[in-house]
């Protein structure tokens, strides 16, 4: 693949993410219930982060699980990105990911707000999460969010916001919403901006969220999308 002309790292990331959607659409048809979480549940991160690095070829690289370096480094086109895959345990009910632990979804969340636009960085980085079909598992099946009250805030869940809300059955716990923007912008504490996109068909076997952070001049060519203040 010949990289010419310079864009935004969601263009890249985007086409990475629908041929992995692409592909486990392919893998899971004409496969019943249980074949088809046997084959996206015993997926690990690594497996997916795999799948992007070869969309790029030779010029991508991968951190070794549990190490300092970032999931995804691209030298050409120059990308950064943190990847998560948001699934439940093979054989069990807990999900693999915690929004609080150590090196965990918030982790990620806080790296990507912490990020500074020096060389242009927010276009060249991204923040993914797989998951899995919404109508294979629930959003509480596959990610661990604890309210940091009584009741959930939206900060405790700032990624999703407008994609989850609390179960009314059990508040205690977060549910995909019936309907949602596929484009949103989030802001945090007034300044900070996060472009969300998701990149597929949420009924697919496994589809994406990316995030990447959003300049003021970009913003400015965003009109037209949703916005939410957390």
């Amino acid at each position: 693949m010949s990289y010419s002309t310079p864009h935004h790292a969601h263009e890249y990331l985007k086409s990475a993410c629908l041929s992995i959607v692409h592909e486990y659409t392919l893998a899971c048809q004409r496969k019943s219930k249980s074949e088809r979480q046997n084959i996206v549940l015993l997926k690990r991160e690594i497996d997916l982060c795999a799948r992007l690095a070869m969309h790029f070829g030779p010029e991508a690289g991968l951190a070794a699980q549990g190490s300092s370096g970032l999931d995804l480094v691209i030298s050409s086109p120059t990308l950064r990105a943190e990847v998560k895959y948001l699934r439940r345990k093979p054989g069990g009910k807990q999900p693999v990911n915690r929004w609080n632990a150590k090196k965990g979804v918030k982790h990620d969340w806080d790296w990507l707000l912490g990020l500074k636009n020096v060389g242009e960085a927010f276009k060249k980085t991204c923040l993914v999460f797989f998951l899995p079909s919404q109508s294979m598992l629930q959003f509480h099946e596959v990610c661990d969010v604890k309210a940091s009250g009584v009741a959930y805030a939206r900060a405790d869940y700032a990624p999703f916001v407008r994609l989850v809300r609390p179960d009314k059955a059990n508040p205690n716990r977060l549910v995909y919403q019936s309907k949602y923007s596929h484009d949103l912008l989030i802001r945090m504490g007034g300044k900070i901006i996060v472009r969300r996109q998701i990149v597929g068909s949420t009924a697919s076997p496994i589809w994406a969220l990316i995030y990447t952070r959003v300049g003021t001049n970009e913003y400015k060519s965003l009109t037209q999308f949703s916005e939410v203040e957390i």
